[in-house]
């Protein structure tokens, strides 16, 4: 979707600006009609939403529109919309919001198939719609899409679809997806939450609408990842987490607990990892303290307060006496991880004292080992 600046609220003052109006419009417009006594309040409230939409707002008289315009409704005039009287409409109300005219006009007003851009992500994160299908293709496969048009227009008020093209600017993605490019093409719903589920089986129609509409009607749970613990996860200072040892290393337990999430293909993860080794020397000392380390792309949990979205982040769940109820403070993103903004961050939340050594002696404690 083209992101504009801000447009003003337009009054047209006969059927010629109207038809102008429209045939201005970058890729769509939204029209409000209201005979002249209608209630000023939802008036107002369109010149309201004008100031906030991304899209040209127009407000005018049903007498100055098409055939079967109805007072008190909006209309999103795409320009794929040129039949009239099959233009999206939304009955205004007083409990009508700005919200639900935002969330309308974004299902309307938007590709049934987009092309997947960084401009774009930003979008479905900050859009309404809760979920997300990645058609996954090689680079010059543009027939498979057909197989996903009725679909995604079935399901056009509950998923966005995004086609993303293999390239290698886009490689680290389909690596995140689990998909590799000799197994193209393929499907995967992801979550605002981050959590994805890849479709198996072969591409139709059918079981893709079967396969969206389970999930996103909550049918259909996403099972968690996780590696298998192991022994030698609790070696050594910095112990490795687990989908399936979050519970009993993080949260059994009445220790706060600095965890970082990573992963493997993360390059700012790896530049951080001589910062986070300095952290654990300077407060090893630090007996109720646990050190821990998880790659948030091979492991998933469900936890209040932790919503993994970028990588690397770290998390500090304080320790809590009666070994329940770990608050999760606000996470450290990458442009903090500093040394000592995090060594500060753990002593300001932690339940039980923090001991920090002076960098140089820890510096010295290594040498030694």
């Amino acid at each position: 979707m083209t992101r504009l600046t801000k447009p003003a609220l337009m009054v047209p003052s006969s059927p010629q600006e109207l038809k102008d109006f429209l045939e201005e419009k970058i890729k769509s417009a939204i029209v409000a009609f209201f005979d002249d006594d209608a209630d000023k309040n939802m008036k107002k409230l369109i010149g309201d939403y004008a100031d906030v939409s991304r899209f040209p707002v127009a407000l005018a008289s049903p007498s100055l529109g098409w055939k079967g315009v109805k007072s008190g409704n909006l209309y999103v005039v795409t320009s794929t919309s040129d039949d009239e009287v099959k233009r999206p409409s939304l009955s205004l109300t007083p409990l009508t919001t700005i919200e639900d005219i935002k969330t309308f006009v974004y299902i309307h007003s938007k590709d049934v198939i987009s092309t997947f851009s960084m401009e774009l992500a930003a979008d479905l994160m900050e859009g309404p719609l809760s979920w997300t299908g990645f058609i996954l293709l090689a680079a010059e496969d543009k027939e498979t899409l057909n197989i996903f048009r009725e679909p995604a227009q079935a399901t056009l008020a509950s998923v966005n679809h995004v086609a993303m093209f293999y390239t290698e600017e886009f490689s680290n993605a389909f690596e995140w997806f689990g998909v590799k490019e000799d197994t193209l093409p393929a499907f995967v719903l992801l979550s605002k939450k981050l959590k994805k589920v890849k479709f198996e089986g072969e591409l139709n129609p059918k079981d893709i609408l079967k396969f969206e509409e389970g999930y996103t009607s909550g049918r259909l749970k996403i099972p968690l990842n996780s590696e298998e613990p192991t022994e030698d996860d609790l070696k050594g200072d910095v112990k490795v987490v687990k989908g399936k040892s979050f519970e009993s290393i993080v949260v059994n337990n009445n220790k706060d607990v600095l965890l970082l999430v990573h992963a493997a293909w993360c390059q700012d993860c790896h530049a951080f990892d001589p910062t986070f080794s300095a952290v654990v020397a300077r407060l090893s000392e630090s007996s109720d303290l646990v050190f821990a380390k998880m790659d948030g792309d091979l492991n998933e949990v469900e936890y209040e307060g932790l919503l993994v979205d970028e990588f690397p982040t770290l998390y500090f769940f304080r320790g809590d006496k009666n070994k329940k109820n770990k608050k999760v403070e606000a996470p450290l993103a990458v442009s903090s991880l500093e040394e000592q903004s995090i060594i500060d961050f753990a002593k300001e939340h932690a339940c039980h004292k923090c001991i920090v050594r002076e960098a140089a002696a820890a510096k010295k404690g290594d040498e030694e080992l």
